[in-house]
């Protein structure tokens, strides 16, 4: 974020407030994540968000506090949350950008 927001920011603009720079920290923040396709290895041209909200359910498979009656190291007591739909994840995605 430092050099890619503020250093930018700073030579660019002179904040007079703090609400000033917040704003365009949003504006860049939203555009970062949301908007622009990444070129990361496993992003194959997606969003940073989509590529977050596609691997949500990898993050659940494998959460442990999920087993259920039987021991710990037991994995047969796993239950993978259900596959959110598209639209779905859009709602999930507007929550986060509301907050």
């Amino acid at each position: 974020m430092q050099e890619e927001f503020y250093s930018v920011a700073f030579r660019k603009k002179l904040y007079t407030t703090l609400e000033e720079l917040q704003l365009d920290l949003d504006t860049w923040v939203h555009e970062y994540n949301q908007e622009r396709e990444h070129s990361g290895k496993y992003c194959f041209g997606k969003t940073p968000m989509q590529t977050f909200l596609d691997s949500t359910h990898l993050a659940k498979e494998k959460m442990l506090d999920r087993l259920t009656v039987g021991d710990a190291s037991d994995t047969a007591g796993l239950r993978a949350a259900p596959e959110r739909s598209p639209q779905e994840r859009s709602a999930g995605a507007a929550r986060l950008t509301a907050a």
